[in-house]
C-alpha cells in the first residue's frame, strides 16, 4: 500500500526521496566516499572497509542501488559498484533549485 502511494508522485520527487533515504545513514555516506576514492569496488572490498556485518553492508549497498547512486557491473561472479555521478548531480541540482525556491518564498 505504501509503495503504491509513493508511486503516485512524480518520478523526480521519488528520486529525491530515494536520495534522501540513501544519504540518511552514515554507513551509506561512508560507502559512497570509499567508492569515490577507489572508482569502483566489489562487495567484499567494501565490507572489509566498513565496520559492520556483511549483511548490514549488503543492506546499505541495496539502498544505494535503489536510489540510483550506485551502478553495478558484473564481471563473472563479482559485482563491481561505482558511483552514478550523473544521477547524483541531477538530484543535487534539483534539491538546489527547490531550496532556492523555498528561500525566496520565505523572503517575501
Amino acid at each position: 500500500m505504501v509503495q503504491a502511494k509513493f508511486e503516485k508522485f512524480p518520478v523526480l520527487d521519488q528520486s529525491i526521496a530515494h536520495l534522501a533515504k540513501a544519504l540518511s545513514h552514515p554507513a551509506r555516506t561512508q560507502i559512497l566516499y570509499i567508492i569515490h576514492l577507489n572508482d569502483c569496488l566489489n562487495g567484499e572490498q567494501i565490507r572489509e572497509l566498513i565496520p559492520l556485518s556483511p549483511a548490514t553492508v549488503s543492506h546499505h549497498i541495496l539502498v544505494l542501488k535503489k536510489s540510483g547512486l550506485l551502478t553495478v557491473q558484473q564481471s563473472k561472479k563479482i559485482f563491481l559498484y561505482s558511483i552514478n555521478y550523473k544521477q547524483l548531480h541531477r538530484n543535487l541540482s534539483f534539491l538546489d533549485l527547490m531550496m532556492n525556491a523555498i528561500s525566496k518564498a520565505k523572503a517575501q
